[in-house]
């Protein structure tokens, strides 16, 4: 219960501010690395340090889709109802068998799993969605976007953190269980994509 609570009060000082984003990005892909990350400090759980199969770490990211963002932009939700999406995440987890290290720490490696696989995933399809419909993307704009989750990725190990990493491993396989066009001869062969 002692976790729970701390779990749902983090989430709560966290979600009362959310900083302007002038036009980084998607807003949840932003929202939920920064939830995470403050949550972590507040709390200062232990993330696992052993990722899941990817079977399991696509229910992880998928979960965090169903409970968590909910068809929603985060920041829009109120400081309580995002708590509890938090908290229904977490029992989402132990039910599907992926507290891999308690409850918050499974929840903490969802949210940064869920940030690197979606980011990843983002860069790979053949078009974005625009006012007024699609467009596609073009090469600097994959390279950008990469360049930029690769940063992330390397700041993350650098402090212990492989989820953002493994997220990035499980893009492809997300995308094309939601049966998205994966463009993705442009990747570097080194890159954990490939893993």
């Amino acid at each position: 219960m002692a976790e729970t609570d701390s779990l749902r009060q983090a989430v709560v000082e966290s979600a009362h501010y959310w900083p302007e984003l002038a036009g980084q990005g998607d807003p949840n892909t932003i929202d939920v690395y920064r939830l995470a990350r403050l949550v972590e400090e507040r709390i200062g759980a232990k993330l696992p340090d052993q990722p899941v199969n990817k079977e399991a770490g696509i229910e992880m990211v998928e979960l965090v889709e169903n409970k968590l963002i909910a068809c929603s932009l985060i920041r829009q939700v109120s400081a309580d109802k995002l708590a509890q999406r938090s908290l229904e995440l977490s029992a989402g987890l132990a039910t599907k068998r992926l507290q891999v290290s308690g409850a918050t720490g499974a929840f903490l490696a969802a949210l940064y799993a869920w940030h690197g696989c979606i980011l990843m995933a983002k860069s790979l399809r053949a078009s974005y969605v625009i006012a007024g419909g699609v467009a596609a993307y073009s090469l600097p704009m994959r390279v950008k976007a990469y360049d930029h989750l690769r940063t992330c990725w390397l700041a993350e190990e650098a402090r212990g953190n492989g989820w953002v990493r493994y997220g990035a491993s499980l893009a492809r396989l997300l995308e094309q269980r939601r049966g998205n066009t994966v463009v993705d001869n442009w990747v570097p062969k080194d890159s954990p994509y490939w893993q």
